[in-house]
């Protein structure tokens, strides 16, 4: 007879500091195979400065810790979750220093707020629930290991997030979106560049002040956005094309589209993108 280890999680369980709204995740256990592989669509990545970790996340509401020197899975991080689409996990950032780790997504009821998940990495104790979060979270950034960003659906924008003590607290709100806002970027001096479904790539500086927007050549629906080592450019992506655009890091006007002669065009939309230290 096969025999397969499961988990059995009671959600009523998980005991965070979390100010606003009270919410009370259902008490039912909910088993899962105890898989060492995602068993669902990967939906982010996301590595420390060091190059020591990869955290992936997926639709199987679960994110997984690997050792990027040889592949080995370090540590599961769950969620509270129930039937259906909560607790399923769009995005996911891990630290610069790799202390500690946010997860978001569809992490709360149908048409009620959502919240973000802020683990130990060493420990694996989710520390931290913030609530609030006016829709689902399609990206996390860290800026560094007291601020990090989130990338919100709907025309929410994205919210700024800031460690004081032992605790992040919401720092600022950015919504001048009028669309999803697909992706978000850091660069090495804490400006942020967002990606919207309106169309616009916004730059923000490092107080968070929109200093730029511009709207993409490519298509309606910009979707990856990375800087270069020292944000001099920023390459963008869209999600229904299969071109790229740079532009420039300190006030978006356009500069050149890359050339990647011999990628197949027609089976080929690049969904996201991130520079190489050396500049590719």
């Amino acid at each position: 007879m096969i025999k397969f280890r499961f988990l059995m999680v009671i959600l009523a369980a998980f005991l965070l500091p979390v100010t606003g709204a009270a919410f009370t995740p259902s008490s039912e256990p909910i088993l899962r195979l105890n898989t060492e592989m995602h068993f669902a669509s990967v939906q982010n990545v996301s590595s420390d400065q060091y190059g020591r970790f990869v955290l992936s996340c997926s639709t199987d509401k679960t994110a997984k810790l690997w050792d990027a020197d040889n592949g080995n899975l370090l540590k599961t991080f769950r969620v509270p979750a129930e039937k259906g689409n909560n607790g399923k996990l769009y995005a996911c950032a891990i630290s610069p220093q790799g202390r500690a780790i946010v997860l978001g997504g569809w992490t709360g009821r149908s048409g009620q707020d959502k919240f973000i998940y802020v683990f130990n990495t060493n420990t694996g104790e989710m520390t931290q629930r913030l609530p609030d979060i006016p829709n689902v979270v399609n990206g996390l950034k860290f800026y560094n290991e007291d601020i990090f960003a989130a990338a919100l659906g709907g025309s929410n924008g994205v919210r700024v997030f800031k460690r004081s003590g032992r605790l992040f607290s919401l720092h600022r709100k950015l919504d001048e979106c009028n669309g999803k806002t697909s992706n978000i970027a850091f660069n090495k001096d804490g400006w942020l560049a967002a990606a919207s479904y309106d169309g616009y790539i916004r730059l923000y500086n490092s107080k968070f002040n929109m200093v730029a927007q511009e709207k993409t050549t490519n298509g309606s629906r910009p979707f990856g956005v990375s800087f270069n080592a020292d944000g001099s450019k920023l390459a963008i992506s869209d999600r229904y094309s299969d071109k790229l655009e740079v532009r420039d890091g300190r006030n978006l006007k356009f500069l050149f589209y890359p050339d990647y002669k011999g990628v197949d065009e027609r089976r080929n939309l690049m969904f996201s993108l991130a520079y190489s230290p050396d500049g590719y």
